[in-house]
């Protein structure tokens, strides 16, 4: 909503009304507030300021208010300057003469370029500002600050041909693909905007006009005039570094560009390609150097033959593992003594242990691939293994081999009891530790949080076993 200042109103002293100009709905009125002695007349929002009474006349179209307040007592007549404001439903704009024009429209310019004051009818040779747009796409500029091509000597064309040559008296310090601004020549297909093809000498300059010219000779005259301008920041057009710009090779080539997304041009659309010809160098110091494989850090070989091992001794074949476990080749393989070099393990006498030797590879000797076995002795840097508890040491007879990977020993608990109550869906496994309190499973009672035995992991991989000797 709006407020409105009503300028168009009458007092009637003796009939203690004011009138306003229109139709007025008192719901409408906000404030009457008389000026020269800030008494409020009338005030919406307070008890005892309203009025008594309205009504419409029609033969003068003012809205007829009766005050409730006094006006005799408050020394308001028809002299009296009064404030009146009203509610609208919108707001009302209007306009300095400067920006509207004789026939009370907006006066608008292009956003092309800005508008000229001066109404010259002949050409100019610079603008406050100029902008080239492609697409709605700004693509380059020309200002006040960029001063023409001064001294030309002539422009000439030559038939069947597209290039235009420029010659100045002075040097015009431009470089290959500026873009300038052509006007006042006398084949309109080479007047417009290009960019500089080729720099021939620091007084001529070639470019490229929009069609192959009819006839040799001069094209410039007396209002010929070249201004050089600036590519507009951003205006470079997005194309797919995937497909690139590509061209069928042809003498007048045509060239490809495949956008990211949708375009929006249409046929017969000005672009200027620039950086299309520059050359690109990269210079690398060859040096002595010898890389990781064997060969030169800077190979000028082109192409070479080479076959490669992957080292299998290396390679992982189990993805599932308990919750302490322990990867190991021969050299984690101790024969005279046949024990299992893990340092600090941790373990007490009877835990269980599960082996795995690598695939295809022979096992350790004595051992058995996916068997459980009991620590006999343990210290501090490592452990020899039993058939059973409290059994014999094991004799190892060999390392085993590890062409394919790692073998491995992974922790395991020996169940010694399971219980499966009546009507209840849950299966309860007790290990030894928890009959005899002695054995597997003493790990499990201590715990930190909810990390669980030597692994201090989650007990959710957890490997149990039961003996042939157990219940």
């Amino acid at each position: 909503m709006a407020k409105k200042l009503v300028n168009h109103y009458k007092i009637n002293r003796a009939d203690n009304t004011i009138s306003i100009k229109d139709r007025i709905k008192p719901n409408r009125l906000l404030l009457i507030t008389e000026v020269d002695t800030n008494n409020i007349v009338y005030n919406f929002a307070v008890s005892g300021s309203g009025i008594t009474s309205h009504s419409f006349d029609n033969d003068t179209e003012y809205t007829v208010l009766n005050i409730q307040k006094n006006l005799t007592t408050m020394g308001i007549d028809s002299g009296s300057n009064l404030q009146i404001f009203i509610e609208k439903d919108y707001s009302e704009t209007t306009f300095d003469e400067t920006y509207v024009d004789p026939v009370s429209k907006l006066r608008v310019s292009q956003p092309e370029n800005l508008i000229d004051t001066d109404f010259e009818y002949g050409l100019q040779s610079t603008k406050w500002e100029t902008v080239e747009l492609s697409n709605n796409v700004p693509s380059y500029y020309i200002s006040d600050a960029d001063s023409g091509v001064t001294d030309i000597v002539q422009i000439t064309s030559k038939a069947g041909s597209d290039v235009i040559t420029v010659q100045t008296v002075d040097a015009y310090r431009l470089v290959q693909g500026t873009p300038i601004d052509v006007r006042g020549l006398s084949s309109q297909t080479a007047e417009g905007k290009y960019l500089i093809q080729s720099v021939v000498n620091e007084t001529q300059f070639t470019y490229k006009a929009r069609a192959t010219q009819g006839l040799s000779g001069r094209l410039d005259g007396t209002y010929t005039i070249i201004t050089p301008g600036q590519f507009y920041a951003g205006s470079q057009i997005p194309y797919s570094a995937e497909a690139g710009i590509t061209t069928d090779g042809s003498d007048t080539s045509t060239i490809t560009v495949t956008t990211p997304t949708e375009h929006g041009f249409i046929s017969q659309s000005n672009f200027y390609l620039v950086n299309t010809t520059s050359p690109k160098i990269l210079q690398v110091n060859q040096g002595s150097g010898v890389a990781l494989d064997g060969e030169p850090t800077v190979d000028p070989t082109n192409t070479f033959t080479k076959v490669l091992h992957a080292d299998m001794s290396n390679a992982e074949t189990k993805q599932m593992k308990s919750t302490y476990s322990f990867k190991f080749k021969a050299s984690a393989v101790d024969v005279p003594s046949s024990k299992i070099l893990w340092p600090n393990s941790g373990f007490r006498v009877n835990d269980c242990l599960l082996y795995t030797p690598p695939q295809d590879d022979s096992p350790i000797g004595g051992l058995q691939r996916f068997q459980q076995y009991y620590v006999q002795a343990v210290d501090d840097s490592g452990f020899t293994l039993s058939q059973t508890y409290n059994g014999t040491p094991i004799t190892f007879t060999s390392t085993g081999t590890y062409n394919h990977g790692n073998a491995s020993l992974h922790l395991c608990y020996e169940v010694w009891r399971i219980r499966k109550p009546y009507n209840d869906a849950n299966q309860y496994s007790y290990v030894r530790n928890n009959q005899t309190g002695i054995g597997s499973g003493w790990d499990l009672r201590n715990s930190s949080g909810l990390q669980y035995g030597l692994g201090q992991t989650l007990p959710t991989n957890i490997a149990w076993f039961s003996p042939v000797a157990s219940n």
